[in-house]
């Protein structure tokens, strides 16, 4: 049975964008394990005791992500020269010279029309009329539509298209995940996302049932938007955030245009640093939360 009491952060979370800040010298690794221990006790909680006071709220170990905070969102590039070659062998993914974003420049965009302007464009305007109510977005599409894009193709919605469909990411989904309803629900929320999407298109849509998965898919550059309907039950928002494989997996809740939070694993991400670290599927699978399956050790992994 999972503790009622969390470990102790060395701030509040909604400091934490500052608390690294603050610390422009001290590893990443080091600044965040205190958060991924906090986590990896709700984590425990979701699936051992879903019942614990702890999860009561629905906010629970999410931040908000545009905020006066939000251009302290700062990359923190790797100092090749200084850096050892153990050090460099730990790195499984270098990114090249091309790619490398400059040291302090915007880690993420720095408004939510700004998010919202890439995500459209991402999505090919498919999600434009949805109903955002019980409905989140996750995944590749809500971490790529946050990172700031490159000049040359940011001047116009041509370019962003040209952008995303041909350099960046010309293979990545939609995923959406509904929480806090009945099976009944997630049926009828389904089948609404489905005619809103179809409505918002003007090609043909094809809708394809899976075992875990809706999927709807038109034309190309149309994306495939598949909604997890394995997830589809009446538990609260951060039963399904502690759903995901990797530590870094991103949330944004979109509802209402206004409300927007992310996981605190999405700040170590787009700071281009990752804790490497791969947790159980599902909520429901018992684990301790300090020892999660590693992919490689405990190091920055970008």
């Amino acid at each position: 049975m999972a503790s009622d009491t969390l470990p102790t952060l060395p701030v509040p979370l909604e400091g934490l964008v500052n608390y690294v800040a603050k610390h422009p010298e001290t590893p990443m690794v080091e600044l965040m394990e205190p958060f991924r221990k906090y986590e990896g006790h709700l984590r425990q909680a979701f699936a051992q005791d879903p019942g614990n006071e702890l999860l009561k709220d629905p906010h629970v170990n999410v931040l908000p992500l545009f905020t006066e905070d939000t251009p302290n969102i700062k990359i923190r590039a790797r100092n090749l020269a200084s850096e050892s070659e153990e050090e460099r062998s730990k790195y499984i993914m270098p990114l090249s010279k091309e790619v490398r974003r400059p040291h302090n420049s915007p880690a993420i965009v720095q408004s939510l029309k700004d998010f919202q302007r890439n995500f459209n464009v991402f999505s090919e305007s498919s999600l434009i009329e949805l109903d955002w109510s019980n409905v989140v977005a996750a995944g590749s599409s809500v971490v790529n539509s946050l990172l700031p894009v490159p000049d040359e193709y940011n001047k116009s919605k041509r370019g962003l298209r040209e952008f995303y469909h041909e350099k960046f990411s010309p293979a990545s989904d939609v995923d959406l995940f509904l929480y806090g309803l009945t099976e009944e629900q997630a049926v009828e929320k389904i089948r609404d996302i489905e005619a809103r999407i179809r409505d918002a298109l003007l090609t043909e849509t094809t809708t394809v049932r899976t075992k875990h998965a809706v999927t709807i898919c038109s034309q190309y550059p149309t994306r495939h938007v598949q909604v997890i309907s394995q997830l589809a039950i009446p538990r609260p928002l951060p039963g399904d955030l502690r759903s995901f494989f990797a530590d870094c997996s991103p949330y944004l809740q979109i509802r209402f245009g206004d409300l927007d939070w992310l996981r605190r694993g999405l700040l170590g991400c787009c700071l281009r640093w990752q804790a490497g670290l791969l947790y159980p599927p599902c909520p429901s699978v018992i684990h301790n939360p300090d020892q999660p399956h590693r992919l490689v050790a405990p190091e920055p992994v970008v």
